[in-house]
């Protein structure tokens, strides 16, 4: 029995090892066919051009890749990223743009006037960067947000180009950009410009204001005006500056 028991012990197999993960099928060449870039959220490699050899390694949207062959609608690349490492296999074709699709994609999304509700996330944001005096990053969305008329980005930007914290923006088309919201409604752009054009010839008030920048013309019946249709669009301050002024009536 024992040298049954022993001869048995002996015929029992180990353990089972996995499979080799099989080798990644090399390109039909090595000459470059095209840059692409991946259009889908994560791209997964594969050692083959086929379903099935999946690895875990992926890309994600926007990464670039060269290609150097295509097969049964997968295209192999060697990718390097960030840290020097590097990952070769086959990338589903359907998951990529070429170059020229890429770009020319980025541009319509640029060139596309924002929703009403993307206009309001981006200048809730401004609001914030303000608050928090980062000022560089309210100001790439107030300039971003200019050509679209959007009020209120019109006013911000071109502001504080009048008090030289816009260095995108001069003289001229800031004046220009308050203008224009004001033209459009936004009642603290009526306010700022009243207040340019009751004050352009005061100095001391300009400085004391950071608006001794740029130069503005003194007009007081139009800063009336703008005060007036500010402070009836129930803006306190203007109301209060027409009073304290003696504004609030022309005179005879």
């Amino acid at each position: 029995y024992a040298l049954i028991s022993s001869s048995k012990e002996k015929q029992k197999p180990g353990p089972q090892t996995q499979s080799p993960v099989s080798a990644i099928q090399p390109p039909r060449q090595t000459t470059p066919m095209g840059v692409y870039r991946v259009m889908a959220a994560k791209t997964y490699f594969h050692n083959k051009p086929e379903a099935a050899t999946r690895r875990n390694a992926f890309l994600s949207k926007g990464d670039p890749i060269t290609a150097m062959d295509e097969q049964a609608g997968f295209v192999y690349t060697e990718f390097t990223n960030s840290r020097g490492q590097t990952s070769k296999g086959w990338l589903r074709l359907d998951n990529l743009q070429t170059q020229e699709e890429w770009e020319a994609q980025r541009q319509q999304e640029q060139n596309r006037p924002p929703t009403q509700e993307e206009i309001r996330t981006q200048l809730t944001m401004a609001t914030g960067y303000l608050r928090t005096n980062q000022l560089e990053d309210a100001l790439t969305i107030y300039n971003f947000l200019t050509p679209f008329d959007v009020p209120e980005a019109l006013y911000n930007a071109g502001n504080l180009a009048l008090q030289a914290k816009n260095p995108a923006v001069n003289c001229s088309e800031g004046l220009r950009m308050v203008t224009r919201s004001s033209d459009l409604g936004y009642l603290p752009a009526k306010r700022t410009l009243g207040v340019l054009h009751l004050f352009a010839e005061n100095p001391a008030w300009l400085q004391i204001n950071n608006y001794n920048q740029c130069a503005y013309t003194k007009d007081v019946g139009k800063a009336r005006e703008l005060l007036t249709q500010a402070a009836n669009g129930g803006d306190t301050t203007a109301r209060q500056l027409l009073n304290e002024l003696n504004l609030s009536n022309p005179p005879e």
